[in-house]
């Protein structure tokens, strides 16, 4: 079978390396990688060298995508979304795999749809939180759609027949879809580590503190509701010594800096390489509601130790409180699966004074 894997993230990536070396061993795969992140491009060198994939190809969607300009994103939409135009030499593939829905995914569609050549249309997992995403894309793609339906042409959500995940157990909705189940990171951890490790060009850097907090967009999205000044009282309970962060991609500020805390250098290397690769068994990570460590931790079937801080902004933020109830479930879930069994949800800031709060069982401030 010829196959194409659409990449957009790290972890996209990551999850599309783990399903050609265990899934489609057999298969020829394609990988075209989208400059959505930083350092990807060297990212999509290093991983032709090691030749899994029969190409690797870099796509360059970024400006198209998120483009601000109304009248030229429509037409870049209706140009690459009606086939008019390629982002790059697109082969006749048995199999598309894909998690963004995006003009690129029509200008596909309408290609073959010239060409005559059908195909089968499967979507992958986008981490641990993604898995109720299925149709979760830009104005632009619904205008198309509605073009598209206009004239009959077929759109692509409605085609998919397939979905690959690592927990095919949490996936709610669009069950009359296969469910195909990617093996755990652990059945082949030396492996994909050594893949990973050269990909990415990691180093590993020893992290000293104890406690690794897990940053969101919020602050610098529009949406705050009192991250920073959380993080900010985690270091006067802990000891800023004792606290690293780990910001989120777009984060460019000083702030922590500025107040003393360490900051992880962790750009352009997705946090799932760091935990495959260094020991953290004795670090607790700490987050409002990121799933960066949640995912990794359920594929390694590690025992590493979270705590999730949601609860603590009770009533603060209601624009997230979908998303907390969906993590709540997950992690639920996830431990009925045996998995995750040391990472818990917490109120209570100041249970981080106590050195043994996961060993408390019966700790009334801690709940699962």
């Amino acid at each position: 079978m010829y196959k194409l894997i659409i990449c957009d993230t790290l972890f996209q990536i990551i999850v599309a390396i783990q399903m050609k070396i265990t899934l489609f061993q057999n298969d020829t795969v394609d990988l075209w990688i989208s400059d959505h992140s930083i350092g990807v491009d060297s990212v999509t060198e290093r991983l032709r060298k090691q030749k899994l994939f029969e190409s690797i190809t870099y796509i360059k969607t970024k400006d198209l995508i998120y483009l601000k300009n109304r009248f030229k994103k429509l037409v870049n939409t209706l140009q690459f979304g009606l086939g008019k135009k390629q982002i790059t030499q697109t082969n006749n593939y048995n199999e598309i795999i894909f998690y963004s829905t995006s003009e690129i995914i029509y200008c596909i569609s309408n290609i073959y749809r010239k060409r005559k050549f059908n195909t089968t249309w499967s979507r992958f997992e986008e981490g641990i939180l993604s898995y109720e995403t299925d149709f979760v894309y830009g104005n632009s793609v619904k205008i198309l759609e509605k073009i598209l339906t206009l004239f009959n042409r077929n759109i692509v959500t409605d085609e998919i027949k397939k979905y690959y995940c690592f927990f095919p157990e949490l996936k709610k909705t669009n069950r009359q879809w296969r469910l195909i189940k990617i093996p755990d990171l652990s059945a082949n951890e030396a492996y994909i580590k050594s893949i990973l490790i050269d990909a990415f060009g990691f180093e590993e850097k020893p992290i000293k503190q104890k406690f690794i907090y897990f940053a969101s967009s919020s602050d610098i999205d529009g949406y705050p509701y009192g991250e920073t000044e959380l993080i900010l009282k985690i270091s006067n309970i802990v000891g800023k010594d004792n606290l690293i962060v780990k910001k989120h991609p777009r984060d460019d500020r000083d702030v922590f800096d500025k107040h003393g805390i360490a900051v992880l250098d962790s750009i352009g290397i997705p946090w799932e390489i760091f935990q495959m690769s260094s020991y953290f068994q004795n670090k607790i990570l700490l987050t409002v509601d990121s799933g960066a460590f949640l995912g990794i931790t359920a594929m390694l079937n590690s025992q590493i130790r979270g705590l999730f801080l949601f609860p603590y902004f009770e009533g603060k933020r209601r624009q997230f409180n979908e998303r907390d109830k969906n993590l709540s479930i997950i992690l639920h879930e996830l431990q009925k699966l045996g998995r995750c069994r040391n990472i818990k949800v917490s109120d209570d800031i100041n249970s981080l004074k106590e050195i043994d709060i996961f060993d408390q069982n019966d700790h009334a401030k801690v709940k699962n």
